[in-house]
């Protein structure tokens, strides 16, 4: 039975209620709760966010924003009792994004964000975070969220990753990422994990140093595609493969034929991703690896 959430407005869940909370872990066997957290909202634009990733400051609202607004109803999930699974240490691995028309500001939409699968990884758990924006019946933007969990069993196999494929004819465009990149998108975006603040409160999680927000890495990739922000069905799924730390030189590579992108920290792939337009639905969970 799903559990469902109904809020006026998006919750404001504290950082305090999160880090406090007492959450067991994922026990062997165990599965995931069903819960849907739902909630009116109209869009708004935020030039501190587009400034931040790079967007331009007008024009349709980036196609990361929405994620952004729905951080509170992601927390709501989270913080319920059912889920078992604490929000502290948590690993965003994948994200897809659709957008079925340029959104902007003004838009009175409902805004929908559920619990979706989840499978054993190597060490910990994978899970899945739906969320969605609604026009009436009609799904005008949506996103899957992957993230990993060390509090469960894992499957103790390893993976092989597919070989990448070079691009030598590629250019690498440089991008700079300063210390305090990670306390800065957290004023923006709300989400002030503590493995992005400081080195000091990333410590415990295993980072030397804090390190960015990956959703901060994949906007500022999009932001230097601006033409396609007027596009209609408009899609991106992306791969987070190595953390990027605080401070760090980071360099942006496109295919050439635009359809794909990678974000690399010296010779150490950072963020990997493909994209399109044209899409009449959601792409659901991530792609293949780009």
């Amino acid at each position: 039975m799903t559990v469902q959430l109904r809020y006026s407005a998006i919750p404001d869940i504290g950082l305090l209620k999160l880090v406090l909370a007492r959450k067991p872990g994922l026990s062997a066997g165990g599965q995931l709760p069903q819960i849907e957290a739902r909630c009116p909202v109209v869009l708004r634009d935020d030039p501190a966010y587009r400034a931040l990733c790079g967007e331009p400051p007008e024009g349709p609202l980036p196609l990361a924003l929405p994620f952004v607004l729905a951080g509170g109803l992601h927390k709501a999930l989270l913080a319920h009792p059912d889920f078992p699974l604490p929000a502290m240490g948590l690993v965003h691995l994948r994200q897809t994004l659709w957008a079925k028309v340029p959104l902007r500001a003004g838009q009175s939409l409902e805004l929908v964000c559920r619990s979706g699968a989840h499978r054993p990884a190597r060490r910990g758990v994978e899970f899945d975070f739906e969320t969605a924006l609604y026009d009436g019946e009609d799904c005008v933007w949506a996103g899957t969220t992957t993230a990993w969990s060390p509090k469960a069993v894992g499957h103790g196999e390893a993976t092989a990753r597919p070989p990448l494929q070079p691009w030598p004819e590629a250019e690498r465009r440089p991008i700079a990422l300063p210390e305090d990149m990670g306390r800065r998108y957290g004023r923006v975006s709300g989400d002030f994990n503590p493995i992005h603040w400081h080195a000091l409160t990333a410590r415990p999680f295993g980072f030397k140093r804090a390190i960015v927000h990956g959703m901060w890495s994949l906007a500022r990739c999009l932001a230097d595609r601006p033409a396609l922000a007027a596009a209609e069905g408009r899609w991106v799924s992306a791969h987070f493969l190595k953390p990027a730390p605080l401070p760090s030189a980071l360099s942006l590579q496109w295919s050439a034929d635009g359809g794909a992108g990678r974000l690399w920290r010296g010779d150490a792939l950072v963020l990997a991703f493909t994209q399109g337009i044209g899409a009449a639905t959601p792409p659901g969970p991530a792609l293949a690896e780009a």
